[in-house]
């Protein structure tokens, strides 16, 4: 897509080429008539070229004969009735916009991801210390339920090494 500046500028490629398709000004003189200087007509031109030669056929220079003609008249007054250049302008703003929304879509998504991860790696801690802690209980309520058998089974071991150890002696 040709990159349009603002709207006065798709606005007047479009009269430069309604201009072209009247025929009743003499080439070199459509600046005159239109209020431009040559130099901006001769660029504006040369970009409604561009634009023709990549996207639609409206008109091209001819090298050997050093004059612009028109490829095709019809497709040229389709093209005007549809908005020209102002179209042209209007669809690239649009496409500018949706790459804008595109970018601060997928920043945003980027974001989000990257939150999502992190809030993944704290479940995961939160898990393994929940785990940690689980195993810990266990082994408590272990002890806390069977603190009898443990100091009746000490007490056991104890009374049987004192009488055997003093007996030996």
């Amino acid at each position: 897509m040709i990159k349009i500046q603002d709207l006065d500028e798709a606005k007047l490629m479009n009269t430069i080429l309604h201009e072209m398709l009247l025929g009743k000004t003499v080439f070199n003189m459509i600046p005159h008539k239109i209020g431009i200087d040559f130099k901006y007509f001769t660029s504006l031109i040369e970009r409604i070229v561009d634009y023709s030669d990549n996207y639609k056929s409206i008109i091209r220079y001819s090298n050997t004969e050093d004059y612009y003609n028109f490829r095709s008249i019809h497709e040229t007054k389709d093209f005007l009735d549809i908005g020209g250049f102002e179209n042209v302008f209007e669809e690239s703003k649009r496409e500018s916009k949706l790459q804008e929304n595109m970018a601060s879509l997928e920043e945003r998504n980027l974001e989000l991801q990257n939150r999502s991860l992190e809030y993944e790696e704290t479940i995961r801690q939160q898990n393994q210390t929940i785990r940690d802690l689980e195993e810990t209980h266990l082994r408590l309520s272990i002890f806390q339920k069977y603190w009898w058998a443990f100091t009746t089974i000490g007490a056991i071991l104890g009374w049987l090494i004192k009488t055997f150890v003093f007996k030996i002696n």
